[in-house]
């Protein structure tokens, strides 16, 4: 059974990317042996070579469509110790659950694909095993990683003849932003078999939800061991001030400005051009709180301090009302979509809690704001951030739609069914 899993598996994946390049960062992996080429384990070429796999080596790595799979299966029977060094290092960190060898086993060929540099920032262990113990376990040792990738596992069937537990588990790492038509397994569940039996096309058992914690990704290896700064807000900042006051807007004023209004907040990233306009008696006189590109802009009043970032150009001058705060950062010292993405985060807006005051309306309190302390790591990595951030909201925006379109979609073909549809209805746009 295992057999014709890895077969389908490595067919699916190989044929239809090409043969694949190995990335040059791909670790070795425990028990003395490298990545083996998920080609070489179901290309009918090369021979059955599942046996290569099934001895010592519990790993294959591939390349796909900007991807690294990694496929984990269970714990070979004649590995009667293998459970020893991971059971003493969850000790180590405290934790009391039990675990059994094939579990230990697991959780140890995990640990090692996090220190070798591919992370893991999510996964579903109650689709393998129903265990909140492993779940427990598996928390313990992600949990000082991060990374942004994709996982899923699933269980396949067993037929109870083969050397080790029918486990697999697939880990993405992504090498490059999303590009549009990637695949994404994740929470492929119970519907794993049907996929890899083609008994449905790959792109409907696609799900573009992309986990995202409120904590900073680190992608590469190297800078899980660089200290990361944190500085005040206010020495990022050329300057933090609030918007225009509403005197300086008139019906009757003789020039036009794009104006950031009360119901943009919590727009998150937000196109220039969606915003209304507003006449104003004379730009000059609101030179000071004219927005610019890389401003990040904070709602300064209510229960919430949501940030927001301005994309897109406009032809006109754009100006925000004195329900926000300005944040005008140096963009020589930190990347305002990273600024942004740390303000919207559990940190940042428990920090921006922490500098309002006020018991019925909490106000922000732009002087101390300056005070509030921001992680900066290198430049490139900010920057990296900041792209994966968008990549993925992108894809969350688009997942919405798509649920949103296959809800309305059910709900016609509900109610038309039930005749409860006038007629012509269903012609309507």
């Amino acid at each position: 059974m295992m057999k014709a899993i890895y077969k389908n598996l490595a067919k699916m994946l190989v044929s239809d990317a090409g043969s694949g390049e190995m990335l040059p960062d791909i670790p070795v992996f425990p028990f003395g042996m490298p990545p083996l080429p998920l080609s070489a384990i179901g290309d009918e070429r090369n021979g059955d070579r599942l046996s290569h796999s099934s001895s010592n080596a519990p790993f294959a790595a591939e390349t796909w469509q900007g991807a690294s799979f990694v496929v984990i299966d269970g714990a070979p029977k004649d590995s009667p110790d293998v459970d020893r060094p991971i059971i003493e290092s969850l000790k180590a960190r405290g934790f009391t659950g039990k675990i059994n060898r094939e579990s230990a086993y697991l959780l140890r060929a995990i640990e090692s694909l996090v220190e070798g540099g591919i992370l893991i920032d999510s996964f579903s262990p109650h689709l393998l095993y129903g265990s909140s113990t492993l779940d427990r376990a598996l928390r313990e040792i992600l949990s000082t990683k991060v990374a942004l990738l994709s996982v899923t596992s699933f269980e396949a069937p067993g037929d109870g003849k083969d050397d080790r537990e029918p486990r697999v588990i697939i880990v993405l790492r992504r090498e490059a932003p999303f590009k549009d038509h990637t695949i994404l397994f994740r929470r492929l569940g119970h519907n794993a078999e049907l996929l890899m039996e083609r008994k449905v096309p790959i792109e409907e058992m696609q799900n573009a939800s992309v986990w995202i914690p409120d904590r900073f990704f680190i992608r590469q290896k190297q800078y899980l061991n660089e200290k990361i700064h944190t500085v005040q807000l206010g020495s990022l900042c050329r300057d933090i001030f609030r918007g225009a006051p509403g005197r300086f807007f008139s019906k009757e004023g003789k020039e036009e400005v794009r104006y950031l209004s009360l119901k943009h907040v919590g727009a998150g990233l937000l196109d220039v051009n969606d915003l209304s306009t507003m006449r104003i008696e004379s730009v000059s006189r609101i030179k000071r709180y004219l927005l610019r590109q890389g401003d990040v802009i904070v709602s300064c009043r209510g229960e919430f301090f949501r940030p927001l970032l301005l994309t897109g150009k406009s032809t006109i001058p754009v100006t925000g009302g004195d329900n926000y705060v300005i944040i005008r950062p140096d963009l020589n010292l930190v990347d305002p979509g990273f600024l942004f993405r740390y303000l919207r985060s559990r940190a940042g807006q428990a920090f921006l809690f922490g500098m309002s005051t006020g018991k019925r309306i909490r106000v922000l309190n732009v002087r101390a704001m300056a005070e509030i302390p921001v992680p900066l790591p290198p430049m490139e990595m900010q920057q990296r951030v900041a792209v994966e951030f968008t990549n993925a909201e992108r894809l969350l925006e688009e997942e919405r739609n798509r649920i949103e379109e296959e809800y309305r979609n059910s709900a016609d073909v509900l109610f038309q069914g039930m005749g409860l549809l006038p007629a012509g209805a269903e012609n309507d746009s």
